[in-house]
């Protein structure tokens, strides 16, 4: 490969140089964007079942209660 270089101008060096430092900022561009879009996709496949998840409070606090009057009555 070193004897393929020796005969490239160091012009033409420069533009291969300058053409592949290009093509690297655009893959990392793209890996990026990738990993945004996967998150953004994670998180709207967990928002999915909170929005159908419907919390009735009064049964939690009726099953808090339960529960505070259980560790109660074991301390007492």
């Amino acid at each position: 490969m070193s004897d393929d270089l020796t005969r490239v101008s160091k012009a033409e060096l420069t533009a291969i140089l300058d053409e592949a430092e290009e093509q690297i900022a655009a893959i990392r561009s793209e890996i990026t964007r990738r990993e945004q879009m996967r998150q953004h996709n994670a998180l709207d496949e967990l928002e999915l079942p909170i929005k159908r998840t419907a919390v009735d409070w009064t049964q939690v606090r009726a099953f808090f209660q339960e529960v505070l009057s259980e560790l109660r009555a074991r301390a007492g």
